[in-house]
C-alpha cells in the first residue's frame, strides 16, 4: 500500500513536494534543497523518506529516479510527472502540476469519504435493528410459528433459525461479523 492511502500521509508528501517547489524556484540548489527538508521535517517519517532521497540523488540520480525507489511512498503518476519535467528542464514547473494533481486528489478523497459516511451509518444502524429484532423480537412469535413448522415459508424459517444462532452462539456471530467487517475493510483500504 502507498503512503497515498492514508490522508496524514498524503500531507507528508504534499509538504515535502511543496518545501522542495520552493525552495527550487528561490534558486536554492537541489542538494541544498533536500538537505534543508531533512533538517526541518516534521516527523520521523518524514525524515526517514528525505534522506532517503537525498541519498538516492547525492549518488548521481534524478529526484525521480529516487521517487521511484520509494514506490512505497510516491505514486507513480508523481514519478512520471517529474521524469518528464527533469526531461524537459522544467522540474518545478512538473513539481507545481504534481502538486495541483495531489490537492485535487486530497479533495475528491474527501467528497467521497463524505458521500460514503451517510450510507455507511444508514448500513450501521440497519444491521443493529436487525440483531436487536432477532434478539429480542422473534423468540415473542417464535412459540407461536412453530407450532406446525412444516407450513412455515422457508424465508420465514430462515429469519428463526438466525434469531436462534444470535441467541445461541453470540460470540461466534459476534466473531463472523468482526470477520466479514475486517475483509470489507481489507478490501476497501486496497
Amino acid at each position: 500500500m502507498s503512503i497515498v492511502g492514508s490522508r496524514a500521509q498524503i500531507r507528508i508528501q504534499l509538504q515535502i513536494l511543496i518545501q522542495l517547489k520552493s525552495m527550487l524556484e528561490a534558486g536554492v540548489p537541489m542538494m541544498a534543497s533536500l538537505r534543508t527538508l531533512i533538517q526541518h521535517a516534521e516527523s520521523n517519517k518524514q525524515e526517514r523518506i528525505l534522506v532517503k532521497i537525498t541519498t538516492i540523488v547525492e549518488g548521481g540520480n534524478d529526484l525521480s529516479f529516487a521517487l521511484a525507489c520509494l514506490p512505497r511512498c510516491f505514486e507513480s503518476y508523481i514519478v512520471h510527472l517529474l521524469s518528464a519535467g527533469e526531461r524537459a528542464g522544467a522540474l518545478d514547473e512538473s513539481l507545481g502540476r504534481a502538486i495541483e494533481l495531489m490537492r485535487k486528489q486530497m479533495s475528491l478523497r474527501g467528497k467521497i469519504v463524505g458521500a460514503l459516511a451517510y450510507p455507511l451509518f444508514l448500513l450501521f444502524f440497519t444491521a443493529t435493528i436487525t440483531t436487536g429484532i432477532l434478539i429480542w423480537l422473534v423468540p415473542k412469535f417464535e412459540g407461536m410459528l412453530m407450532a406446525k413448522p412444516e407450513l412455515l415459508p422457508t424465508p420465514t424459517k430462515i429469519v428463526l433459525a438466525s434469531s436462534q444462532f444470535l441467541r445461541e452462539s453470540p460470540t461466534l456471530a459476534t466473531g463472523i461479523a468482526a470477520s466479514i467487517l475486517g475483509t470489507l475493510l481489507l478490501v476497501f483500504r486496497n
